[in-house]
């Protein structure tokens, strides 16, 4: 199997470190090129793919030279999540378009983590409410011993909104997130559905995820198994025709760079898997 040659630029914010680690370790990957605000490793002219871990404006500024120069790029930041230039790099839903992209926007973390409760049922949903709690490094931060809950965004403000909507086909979502600033890392989130009909939302999510290997449905979810992976823990409590959904991930792994290398896997005709399951 032949070997890919990836520069990763931004290598020093929290996702662009893991993603690092991952690349390094990855058996049929060269990393020939990384970048840092102090100095640069090798020559990223080498590269056939091209990891962006950067501000979305940094990536407005470097994907379009990137594509010039036949790159392939899987950019982490929110910069063309809602663009019909990229392919919105959430492997479960759009795999096959995936196989044929050059522009990559790896999905939110937080987004990630609804969409993939929502993902099996979505035409029988007709209400979604969602909470969730993340950690610190969702921000690009570490944690502090002083620091403790807090809800930003709340409602109908935060953008991962707009990408949920879009891609799930859904409209009037409301969302919550939360920050566990004394937490460094992972996801729970509590997803609350309105059916428009009754179904086994379980056994809807067992079926359309059963041949995936990154998606587990469990009786409960949550981080603890889960840090250091790229796999995503779902649960489902039901009554009628509400239930509540409660999905948990590695927000740097899933939610951030595990994700970029899966979408990379896929474009390169690799076995998704590889480099990703024998982790942490």
């Amino acid at each position: 199997m032949r070997t890919v040659n990836v520069g990763l630029v931004g290598e020093t914010g929290r996702s662009g470190k893991e993603a690092k680690k991952l690349l390094l370790k990855h058996p049929i990957v060269e990393l020939v090129y990384s970048s840092s605000s102090s100095k640069n490793k090798g020559d990223l002219r080498d590269a056939d793919v091209v990891f962006l871990a950067t501000p979305s404006e940094v990536s407005r500024e470097k994907v379009p030279a990137l594509l010039r120069e036949n790159r392939v790029v899987i950019d982490f930041s929110r910069a063309y999540r809602l663009s019909g230039n990229a392919v919105y790099g959430l492997p479960e839903k759009n795999r096959d378009r995936i196989r044929a992209a050059r522009l990559i926007s790896n999905p939110g973390c937080y987004a990630t983590s609804i969409m993939l409760g929502l993902l099996p049922i979505v035409e029988s949903v007709e209400s979604v409410r969602a909470v969730c709690v993340s950690g610190i490094s969702g921000a690009g931060a570490h944690p502090s011993g002083e620091g403790g809950l807090r809800g930003y965004m709340v409602g109908w403000k935060h953008d991962h909104i707009k990408e949920m909507e879009r891609e799930l086909g859904l409209t009037g979502m409301a969302f919550t997130p939360i920050v566990a600033e004394c937490l460094d890392r992972g996801i729970v989130s509590a997803v609350n559905v309105v059916l428009k009909r009754r179904i086994n939302v379980r056994k809807a999510l067992e079926k359309y995820y059963s041949h995936e290997w990154f998606v587990r449905i469990k009786d409960e979810a949550g981080t603890k198994a889960l840090i250091g992976t790229n796999y995503c823990d779902i649960s489902v409590s039901q009554h009628g025709r509400e239930a509540v959904i409660v999905s948990a991930l590695d927000n740097l792994m899933k939610g951030a760079a595990g994700q970029a290398v899966q979408n990379m896997n896929i474009i390169c005709g690799f076995d998704e898997m590889i480099g990703l399951t024998d982790l942490p």
